[in-house]
C-alpha cells in the first residue's frame, strides 16, 4: 500500500531532525511503573522531569499481523540509521482471521536469529496477543494459550511487553469477545506490561496505519500522510508514537487497495514520487 523508499526517506528526515528514537526499555528502564490502567502516570510524570526539552521523541512500533520477513528489512533500513523500534510478533495465524486479508495464504514464519540480532541492537520484540480467535472458545482457554505464547517467546527473547491484535471479536464463553477484553494471567504478573490497544503509555500525538483497508473517512485518509501534519507538527520537549504495520509497506505498491485513498492528491505524490524507486541497499543486520 505505501512505498517501503518513502518510508526510508521519512526516517532520514527524522534523522536530520535531530529526533530520539525510543523503544519501551528506553522509558522503562527508570520506571517500576505497572499501572496501566493510568496510562503510566508514575512514569509519565518521571520522564517528563529527566527528558531533554531540546529533543523530539518518537517511538516507533510494529505490529506484525503478517509477513514477518517484510518486518525484517524495514529492521534493517531503521538499524542502517542507528534507529530503534519496537517489534510486537504473533506467536500464530488465526487462519482465516480476518477472512479477506490479501495475506490470508502466506505462511507466518518468523527468523528468530534475525530478531535476536536486532534485539542485541536495541531493538525491542514484544508479543502480539491474538488468543480470542485461536482458543477453544473459553476465556479460560484464551489465558492458558495467552500463558504458553508468552512461555514460547521468552525462549528467545526478552518479551517484557505486550499489545493486543485488533480485529474482529469472536465467541468466547457465548459472548463476542475482542483480544483487548482478555487480561494477562495473573502468572504473568510484574512480568509484561500492556503497551497498546486499549491501555498504553502517554504521548503528546500518535500517528497509526491500522485499519486503513475500510477507512473511508477522508480527514482520517488525509492524516495518514506520515510526510504531513503529524511530522510537521513534532515539537522538542515532546515525545510522540507511530505505529507501523510493515506488511503495508514494500516494492509493488497496490494504490486500489483502498480506493477511498487512490485519489488523494497527497497519496498520488507519494506513489508516483517513490512508488517507482529502484530497491534501496540494504545492509545485512549482524547477528
Amino acid at each position: 500500500m505505501f512505498p517501503i523508499s518513502a518510508y526510508a526517506n521519512w526516517l532520514d528526515e527524522l534523522v536530520s531532525m535531530g529526533v530520539e528514537f525510543i523503544t519501551y526499555d528506553d522509558l522503562f528502564d527508570e520506571s517500576s511503573d505497572w499501572d496501566w490502567e493510568s496510562g503510566y502516570r508514575e512514569e509519565y510524570l518521571k520522564w517528563k522531569k529527566r527528558r531533554d526539552p531540546r529533543k523530539i521523541y518518537l517511538l516507533i512500533q510494529h505490529d506484525v499481523d503478517f509477513v514477518p520477513e517484510f518486518t525484517n528489512r524495514m529492521i534493517v533500513i531503521e538499524a542502517d540509521r542507528g534507529v530503534k523500534s519496537n517489534i510486537f510478533l504473533l506467536k500464530e495465524l488465526a487462519g482465516g482471521y480476518p477472512s479477506d486479508s490479501p495475506y490470508d495464504d502466506t505462511p507466518y514464519e518468523i527468523d528468530i536469529k534475525f530478531l535476536q540480532g536486532a534485539e542485541s541492537e536495541g531493538f525491542v520484540i514484544g508479543y502480539h496477543q491474538n488468543v480470542v480467535p485461536r482458543c477453544n472458545g473459553t476465556m479460560k482457554g484464551a489465558e492458558q494459550l495467552f500463558l504458553e505464547d508468552v512461555g514460547y517467546f521468552k525462549k528467545y527473547f526478552s518479551i517484557d511487553y505486550f499489545c493486543p491484535h485488533g480485529g474482529r471479536s469472536s465467541l468466547i464463553d457465548g459472548v463476542q469477545t475482542h483480544n483487548f477484553e482478555v487480561n494477562p494471567p495473573k502468572a504473568l504478573k510484574g512480568r509484561l506490561r500492556w503497551v497498546y490497544n486499549k491501555y498504553g503509555l502517554r504521548f503528546t500525538s500518535r500517528w497509526s496505519d491500522g485499519g486503513v483497508r475500510r477507512m473511508e473517512d477522508k480527514s482520517k485518509l488525509d492524516n495518514l500522510n506520515i510526510f504531513g501534519q503529524f511530522t510537521q507538527n513534532l515539537q522538542p520537549g515532546h515525545r510522540y508514537f507511530c505505529l507501523i504495520h510493515p506488511q503495508l509497506w514494500g516494492w509493488n505498491i497496490d494504490t486500489n487497495y483502498n480506493k477511498n485513498l487512490s485519489n488523494l492528491d497527497w497519496y498520488k505524490k507519494l506513489t508516483n514520487n517513490w512508488g517507482h524507486q529502484s530497491k534501496i541497499q540494504l545492509k545485512r543486520l549482524s547477528s
